[in-house]
Order: C-alpha cells, then sequence, then structure tokens
C-alpha cells in the first residue's frame, strides 16, 4: 500500500498510476532476444513521436555494440515523401488484422482502419473482384518487402542501402540478408512501391 510522504504530498492515486501507465506502455519500446523475449522496456524520446500504422514506413534495428549504451537505428522501408508522417509498427505485421486491432486497443486504446485491416476484416464482403484482387496483391507485396522469409524468424526486413541502392534486405531479428527482386538484382531504394 501506499503511505503518505514525509514532506505532506499524497501518494499517487489509482487513476493517476493508471495513466502514468498507460502513457510508459504507449511511448516506450522493449528490447528483444533473438528469440523473441522482451528483456527490457526503455523510453526513447524521439522514438516516441513515431504513431503506429500497419503499413509503416520505418523499421527499427536493435543496435548493441560492446562498451555502448544499446540504442535503435531508424530505416525507411520505402520512400517517404517531404511532409508525410513517419510510423512505425506497434504490433506484429504479419499478425492477422483482428490480432494487429486487439492489441492496438488493449495496449493502446485505439483501433486501426488502415487499409490492410480493413482488407483483412471486409473481404468476405467486397464484391468488387477487381478490386479485391488488387487489394490482394498489395498486401502480398507488402509482407513479402517487409518480413522475414525465415519461418523460424518472421521479422521485418530492413534496406540494406549501397551508394544510395539497395542491394539486399537484412532480417532486423536474426539477420538474415537477401537480394532484392526475384532475379537478385540491386533496385532503388523502393522494396514496398507496390504499398504507396
Amino acid at each position: 500500500m501506499f503511505k503518505a510522504r514525509d514532506d505532506g504530498s499524497k501518494a499517487p492515486s489509482k487513476d493517476e498510476l493508471t495513466s502514468l501507465w498507460h502513457r510508459l506502455e504507449a511511448n516506450s519500446y522493449g528490447w528483444w532476444t533473438p528469440g523473441r523475449v522482451c528483456i527490457a522496456v526503455g523510453l526513447f524520446p524521439t522514438a516516441s513521436f513515431f504513431n503506429h500504422s500497419c503499413v509503416a514506413n520505418l523499421g527499427r534495428a536493435q543496435v548493441q555494440e560492446k562498451g555502448k549504451a544499446p540504442m535503435f537505428d531508424y530505416m525507411a522501408l520505402r520512400d517517404i515523401k517531404a511532409g508525410e508522417e513517419m510510423t512505425v509498427f506497434y504490433t506484429r505485421p504479419d499478425a492477422m488484422a483482428e490480432t494487429r486491432r486487439n492489441t492496438l486497443k488493449t495496449t493502446y486504446g485505439f483501433v486501426c482502419e488502415c487499409w490492410r485491416c480493413k482488407f483483412e476484416i471486409d473481404q468476405q464482403d467486397l464484391a468488387d473482384v477487381e478490386k479485391k484482387a488488387e487489394l490482394q496483391v498489395r498486401e502480398e507485396a507488402f509482407i513479402n518487402a517487409t518480413i522475414c522469409p525465415d519461418e523460424d524468424c518472421l521479422g521485418v526486413r530492413l534496406p540494406h542501402v549501397v551508394d544510395g541502392v539497395c542491394v539486399s534486405s537484412k532480417c532486423a531479428c536474426c539477420g538474415l540478408e537477401q537480394p532484392y527482386g526475384d532475379d537478385g538484382e540491386a533496385q532503388p531504394c523502393q522494396p514496398c512501391q507496390p504499398c504507396r
């Protein structure tokens, strides 16, 4: 139980503690092991300004160098237009829409209304066959460009850029490196172009 402090101030109320906990939860980032176990949580002031998108344009890599404090590197997952909001994934991008939406509602207090969530939820009712096929192609292109193909990992693929050209992607979790493109040729930094 909380007790009054010696300086005469009162202990925080249950509502104040709940509010503080929600703010911490909404603005902190977990530090994850390769086996997807969260071992620490930290507040990163700049990163706390990034909002969620199920089609995020930034990926995050954990960087831990010997003798230095851990940090995150943020990399563009696709070209970002001037004035466009920079967004990150608050949930696993490979999760189904219902799972993503439930996590976002319970943890962050909002329901996502992005094209991916709407498509997955409404696809049975979508009468326009052409539109349904177009959205399916966008979804597959997004997943293929964003998610590590290793089924035991499924981390986020980050671009590996050399001289302004994405020569490959590297998984932020397992480190698997793969060339962009079906033929293995380097491509301009637009791995997720179909998702725009």
